[in-house]
């Protein structure tokens, strides 16, 4: 048995963990958000020998189209398969996008990891602006007052934890992406997806996730100009969501 595990999880940006465990189970953990601007990074993970952690330089550094990734794993055989299958499968990365990623990574080290501390606090500051926005909806015990339950819901982020990259005790995870669930059956179909259509904001249905229509991802991975465009279009459909 395989279990694929991703960790922190798209589109919620949960941390999760193998459920699976015994002498025919392995584990692939997808880390491709396992970075500081996104998430507490603790210590060294003690993955069993069958174990593959996989990485990619996309969600690091927003170097996408390079395609270059990378996985961890203790077991020399497994190891030795998996390169043979990438081998056959892509005929190796070509050299223009191995130097653009080797020039990457030797940034990263050389700067002490800054693109890190920059992208956390652009990302920290954005889910405040998110969180704020959806707070100020109606709650559901206010409907006593004759105000209407919150038309939508933000998903939660993780309790902060110690990173080991900063030193910090209190992380808080600031996670790519908004999961958002519109909490009305009768308003917009329960499509989550025409609500944010109906007032320009491009999201994926939750559907796409293996959820229920009621759900969808926004990006939060933009420029900071695209991004305050995002907070004025959600502010006009929440203020029309308590008319």
């Amino acid at each position: 048995l395989i279990e694929l595990v991703t960790s922190p999880n798209n589109p919620d940006g949960h941390a999760r963990a193998a459920s699976v465990a015994g002498p025919h189970s392995s584990a692939v953990m997808d880390h491709a958000y396992l970075w500081p601007h996104f998430t507490a990074v603790g210590p060294p993970v003690a993955y069993g020998n069958s174990t593959v952690a996989l990485f990619t330089l996309s969600k690091m550094t927003g170097h996408a189209s390079t395609r270059v990734g990378w996985a961890l794993c203790s077991d020399p055989h497994v190891a030795g398969r998996m390169r043979d299958f990438v081998q056959t499968a892509t005929f190796g990365s070509p050299r223009e996008n191995q130097l653009r990623a080797l020039a990457v990574l030797e940034h990263v080290v050389g700067s002490g990891g800054e693109i890190f501390t920059f992208a956390r606090g652009r990302m920290l500051r954005r889910w405040e602006r998110l969180e704020a926005l959806f707070a100020s909806q109606p709650e559901a015990g206010q409907q006593e007052a004759g105000q209407e339950a919150a038309l939508f819901s933000l998903e939660p982020r993780d309790a902060p934890a110690t990173d080991a990259f900063s030193g910090e005790v209190e992380y808080a995870p600031s996670p790519a992406y908004a999961w958002i669930k519109l909490n009305s059956a009768e308003a917009f179909g329960g499509d989550a997806l025409a609500a944010m259509a109906a007032y320009g904001i491009v999201g994926r249905s939750g559907r796409e996730f293996g959820a229920e229509p009621c759900h969808v991802r926004l990006e939060l991975l933009m420029r900071e100009q695209t991004f305050e465009l995002l907070i004025a279009k959600l502010e006009e459909l929440l203020r029309a969501g308590r008319q």
